[in-house]
């Protein structure tokens, strides 16, 4: 903690020297060195997976590449928008705005319980099921998947009880070899990315989910190996695909595929390409998307500083219930405030913009929202170490796949799509796991 608290301050005191175009055009380089070196404290721990996959590593993770290639692609204008482009330039204080992003990185690397963590002692739990019992919940995401079709309107709905499928297909399947485990992971893939292509989101939770499992599972210390990095590679290479496949589905390239994956598979080296290429790769990945509405999302309220929210948008969840029709001041979410900001028409026509965590805690408590930003990671983690110690056990409990549920989607809550979405979409879980377990004691008679 010591290590990373002085390189950070080095890297803010370092940017006091530049002024605001040289923050401009290099200060992107802050991010990456700041999550090189968290990656080079974990990686030599004992247990260092442990390290790895928690929420606070994904979080830097997620927050560093976005925030650091967001910054390269806006300031330099790489994107299908020039809108980010032309905020980025005008903000006040880019010193201010990276340094808030940097401090935040630090504040959740520091609530990583280290103590906790040091104890871990894995225990091989194997329970074997067979994987032809493990065939009827496959059964059940194909039924889910012609269900989503046949009411469309479902299917945010629908998708929770899929994931939720998946993960309990992981749990019958522990203790196989790994061609069996690889052959049901890959038509859970499919299965879901039938009618999820134009959403990366969906396929991404699920991809999430199984290397998360696979490596708490079979104990899997992450090491400089060349099986290690082919590892990561494959998995970095699917995730690639799948982001590129489910774009040109969506329509980038203007290829027509009508959202068939095996035609947007047909195009993808001349998309590569193509003199879109770069923008569409900025866009795909939600770079110029990220940084900008996030480090805008800063400004306004740096401009701004009365404009506090005060933690409104943080508990709205517990008014979702109420109809703004008998509550009309009820709680907005963030992404209402700051997208009616930002663009009002967009926003008339049901449109959002996500904003990151960090900013959402800067807009409602400023500064001060960094002290809040540490309490609730330091309860995520402890929350996530709970997690791992039920999965040792080798219990299947509603209780522990609604935690794997809610780590599985941990992205969407730091993306910014709101913590009421993100804590709906696992509730909606809840009442389906109690009777996939029911079955699966029925199945195990």
């Amino acid at each position: 903690k010591i290590k990373f608290s002085i390189l950070t301050f080095s890297l803010i005191f370092i940017l006091l020297f530049f002024n605001n175009n040289d923050i401009q055009l290099y200060g992107f380089t802050t991010y990456l060195i700041q999550l090189s070196f968290v990656f080079y404290l974990l990686i030599r721990k004992n247990n260092n997976h442990i390290y790895l996959l928690s929420p606070s590593f994904l979080t830097i993770l997620y927050s560093s590449l976005t925030f650091g290639f967001g910054h390269y692609v806006v300031s330099r204008n790489i994107g299908f928008k020039d809108i980010y482009y032309l905020k980025f330039i005008q903000y006040e204080n880019l010193w201010f705005i990276t340094s808030f992003f940097l401090i935040s990185n630090l504040i959740v690397f520091n609530a990583i319980p280290f103590k906790s963590f040091k104890t871990y002692n894995y225990s091989k739990n194997i329970f074997k099921t067979g994987p032809i019992k493990a065939l009827l919940f496959l059964f059940i995401l194909l039924t889910l998947n012609l269900f989503a079709e046949r009411f469309p309107d479902l299917g945010d709905f629908i998708y929770p009880l899929k994931l939720t499928v998946v993960i309990f297909i992981s749990f019958l399947l522990k203790g196989f070899v790994l061609p069996i485990r690889l052959f049901f992971y890959l038509i859970e893939l499919f299965l879901i990315g039938l009618q999820h292509w134009d959403s990366k989101r969906e396929i991404l939770f699920v991809l999430i989910f199984i290397v998360f499992y696979e490596i708490i599972a079979n104990n899997i210390n992450l090491r400089i190996k060349i099986k290690h990095l082919a590892s990561i590679l494959g998995v970095l290479c699917l995730a690639f695909y799948i982001i590129i496949v489910s774009s040109i589905s969506r329509g980038y390239g203007e290829y027509n595929v009508d959202g068939n994956p095996v035609k947007a598979s047909s195009h993808i080296i001349d998309f590569l390409s193509s003199d879109i290429a770069i923008d569409a790769f900025a866009a795909n990945f939600e770079l110029s998307y990220g940084y900008g509405h996030s480090s805008n999302a800063v400004d306004i309220v740096y401009r701004n500083p009365l404009d506090l929210l005060f933690g409104s948008t943080l508990i709205k969840f517990l008014f979702i219930p109420i109809p703004r029709s008998v509550w009309e001041d009820k709680p907005r979410s963030v992404i209402d405030i700051y997208t009616s900001i930002f663009d009002p028409s967009f926003r008339s026509v049901g449109g959002s913009y996500p904003i990151s965590f960090f900013s959402e805690l800067f807009w409602n408590f400023h500064l001060f929202g960094l002290l809040l930003l540490f309490l609730m990671f330091n309860l995520l983690n402890k929350g996530y170490y709970l997690m791992v110690i039920k999965m040792n056990r080798g219990k299947t409990s509603a209780y522990l796949i609604f935690l794997i549920f809610m780590y599985s989607t941990f992205i969407q809550f730091i993306r910014g799509s709101g913590i009421e979405l993100w804590l709906v979409y696992g509730i909606i879980s809840i009442p389906f796991t109690y009777l996939l377990i029911l079955l699966k004691k029925i199945v195990l008679r």
